[in-house]
Order: C-alpha cells, then sequence, then structure tokens
C-alpha cells in the first residue's frame, strides 16, 4: 500500500506524517522506518522507528531512492512501513517522472508486504490523475 500526503511547503504535512507513525508503532508487528533528508525530527520519533538521513546516501534521482529502498528491504524482512518525509528535498526531482517512482514503490510494497507512506511539497493539483487516489 502506497499513500502520499501532498502540500504547499508549511500546510502541516510532516505533523500528520510523525502523527502517522505514532500509529505504526502502537499498531506494527514489524520494524518502522522514517527516511528524511536531515536528523530534524530525531527527537519527534518514538525511539522504536529507525531513523534514515537519506541526504547521506547522495540519492539524486527517482531510479536511485527506488535502489536505496530496495536494498533496505532486502536487508530487513521484518520492515512493515516506510515514511518518506519531504520526496523532493531528498531527491533533486519534482513531479515529472512521479508516477513511475510510485510503480516502483507499489513493486516494493507488493513484493515485501510494506506500507508506503510520503510527503511530497506540492499542490494536491499538480499531482498526476493517474496517482491522484493515493492521496489521504
Amino acid at each position: 500500500m502506497v499513500k502520499l500526503i501532498v502540500g504547499k511547503k508549511g500546510t502541516g504535512k510532516t505533523k500528520i506524517l510523525l502523527d502517522t507513525v505514532d500509529k505504526a508503532v502502537a499498531n506494527a508487528h514489524g520494524n518502522i522506518v522514517f527516511i528524511g533528508a536531515n536528523f530534524d525530527h530525531l527527537h519527534n520519533l518514538n525511539r522504536e522507528v529507525r531513523l534514515i538521513n537519506a541526504k547521506e546516501y547522495g540519492i539524486l534521482t527517482y531510479r536511485e531512492f527506488i535502489c536505496f529502498l530496495k536494498g533496505a528491504t532486502s536487508q530487513n524482512y521484518d520492515i512493515t512501513h516506510i515514511f518518506v518525509d519531504g520526496l523532493f528535498k531528498i531527491i533533486d526531482a519534482k513531479i515529472d517522472g512521479i508516477e513511475e517512482f510510485i510503480d516502483g514503490i507499489k513493486d516494493i510494497s507488493a513484493k515485501s508486504n510494506i506500507e508506503f507512506t510520503l510527503s511530497l511539497s506540492a499542490d494536491a493539483s499538480e499531482i498526476p490523475e493517474g496517482i491522484k487516489d493515493l492521496i489521504v
């Protein structure tokens, strides 16, 4: 399953994402991973959540990020949730190409039974029709 939290900068996406992480911690029976562009949320996350600063890995494109996720999920079969905060802060991309990227995320989700929630700094009207149904 893939969910998108979208909105312009300052609209509360990260707060919604952190609340969703807390709910997952309370209900999950596996590992939860939070991927961001820095460690700003270190003190806001439950200590059981694995925090990854994706900027440390030099991820620049959608393709590289998919490869990064495949590597992470191949090494840990207990991941139940992956949260990505600020996708466009992690990689230098915008809306162009996002549908193919989301297809890659859906593929990982289906094969690994992992729930993905991603936050994007974009207005809902900018999201391609093919993935609008993923917006929460």
